[in-house]
């Protein structure tokens, strides 16, 4: 097909030059559409310095170059603009042309509005999230046994992925796959964040867990420990048990239950709270129909502590 153009337009417009510039032209825009680079409002166009135009075309001289693609402009073969960094856009125009002689109309109003500076929304955007599902499958599996998680979890990454480059305004290439390198490369870093991630977590967690079991080990230091003036701000009144006692059972089920130890004033305070519990639960064994009284003292269960796994030692 190229080979037929290049026959055709050489005798057409009387120009070898044209008939060349004109088929690498369209390879090059081929080249483009294939990998969607240079597309401005609708058209793929080819961008060149001056110097790449000399290097594609070296068998031409340069000012004999310039003047063919100016020809070419004025007969509607091609379109050209030139930005502020001195860089050249061309795209072709592809409709024929009865009458060489005179300039083709027939241009494309988009790429028209560009070579007049001018911005065009696109008539149609293809978008990352109209990817075929299926067409990901393959690089999903591939992930899937690289790292080890279900397929849902790298299409919830898909689906991530591609709404961020909706949002970006980025179009998908042309070429599956190059779509899927780009997906795999983004699901692979966010793999490595997560694995980042879960060591920080896990190494928080431990440390965090060292701690909560000093804490809790605090407690043993307090067996047969019972600070002296706990005595004094602690009402035993009415206790059977001797408060030693108590106190030894308390600090035992504040362990048993886990609890961290914090400061003075959760000893304090839990011991208060402990000792009036006790003695309620005293008063109660004494209104059972089994209770008997033996000698001056009074037949409780001291042994029997469940009763205080109901305190709420730890949110004291």
């Amino acid at each position: 097909m190229l080979q037929h153009f290049y026959s055709e337009e050489a005798v057409r417009y009387n120009s070898m030059e044209i008939a060349v510039i004109l088929q690498k032209f369209r390879e090059l825009l081929h080249y483009n559409q294939t990998l969607n680079q240079h597309l401005i409002n609708n058209t793929y166009w080819l961008k060149m310095t001056e110097q790449g135009l000399t290097d594609l075309f070296p068998f031409i001289e340069k000012g004999k170059l310039l003047r063919t693609l100016y020809r070419m402009k004025e007969l509607g073969l091609i379109l050209q603009k030139q930005d502020q960094s001195n860089t050249y856009w061309f795209t072709v125009n592809d409709l024929p042309v009865e009458n060489p002689a005179a300039p083709s109309h027939s241009v494309s109003p988009q790429a028209q509005a560009f070579v007049n500076g001018q911005q065009v929304e696109p008539a149609s955007k293809r978008l990352w999230s109209d990817v075929n599902q299926e067409f990901i499958a393959e690089s999903v599996a591939k992930l899937v046994a690289k790292h080890g998680y279900d397929q849902n979890h790298f299409f919830e990454i898909w689906h991530t992925f591609a709404a961020s480059m909706d949002a970006n305004g980025e179009q998908p290439p042309a070429r599956m796959d190059l779509i899927q390198k780009r997906f795999v490369a983004y699901a692979s870093k966010v793999q490595m964040n997560l694995a980042h991630g879960n060591r920080r977590y896990q190494h928080t967690y431990n440390q965090t867990a060292e701690k909560r079991e000093q804490a809790v080990e605090a407690w043993l230091g307090y067996i047969d420990k019972m600070p002296p003036e706990f005595v004094y701000k602690v009402d035993s009144s009415g206790l059977q048990a001797s408060l030693d006692f108590v106190w030894n059972c308390f600090i035992r089920k504040s362990y048993e239950k886990q609890i961290p130890l914090k400061n003075s004033y959760q000893l304090e305070n839990g011991f208060s709270v402990f000792v009036n519990t006790w003695r309620q639960n005293e008063l109660k064994d004494q209104q059972k129909p089994s209770y008997k009284p033996r000698g001056g003292y009074q037949k409780v269960d001291h042994s029997d502590t469940s009763w205080a796994d109901d305190i709420d030692l730890e949110g004291l």
